[in-house]
Order: C-alpha cells, then structure tokens, then sequence
C-alpha cells in the first residue's frame, strides 16, 4: 500500500496544539503545532509504502489537557488495488478518540 498524503483533521469545538503522530515500529512522525477547531494539517508527500502498524497521536487540547491515543494502523491491504495511493486520515474527536482511515488519494 503506497501513501502519499497524511491529513490529521480537528472535529473538537477548540483549538489543539503540539499535535504528533508516531508511527511504530518505523519511528516515522510528523508534528504540528497547532489545528483550529474543525479545521485540518495536511501533508503530501512522495510516495512511500505504508511499514507502520501502529500510531501514537498526542496533543494539547483547549483546556491544555495533554491526551494520548494508540490504535492500530488500517490494515485492508487485501482489498487494495496497487496501483493506487492512499491518504491516511487522522480525525481527532472532542472524547478524546481518534479515528483513522484510509482514502483513495485522487
């Protein structure tokens, strides 16, 4: 499965700060520093196979709150064409819980 695209998209009613996302076991991240509310970092890049398999996402809520999430990585690669690439989206919710999905990249 090749990436090509990361978006991590903030569903809260409050800015969140000092947002990361590691990958493991690759050690891959990205961070940024701040997301307004309902708004979205997007980052294209060359694309590269997904080694991942697993994510720790950490940020700084409204209220200054540090939260952590740990989930899995998707894993459809079954269902995935190869020729295709893939955005992989981050969507952090108000409780606390971050959704993550794979996109066709277009």
């Amino acid at each position: 499965m090749i990436l090509d695209h990361a978006i991590v998209l903030n569903d809260t009613p409050g800015i969140i700060t000092e947002v990361k996302v590691v990958h493991e076991p690759t050690g891959k991240r990205g961070v940024v520093s701040m997301i307004l509310p309902h708004n979205a970092f997007e980052l294209g890049f060359t694309g590269q196979p997904m080694r991942g398999e697993h994510a720790i996402i950490t940020w700084r809520d409204h209220e200054g709150y540090l939260r952590k999430f740990e989930a899995p990585l998707p894993d459809n690669r079954d269902a995935i064409i190869k020729e295709q690439n893939f955005t992989l989206v981050y969507t952090i919710q108000s409780a606390g819980v971050v959704r993550i999905h794979l996109e066709r990249s277009d």
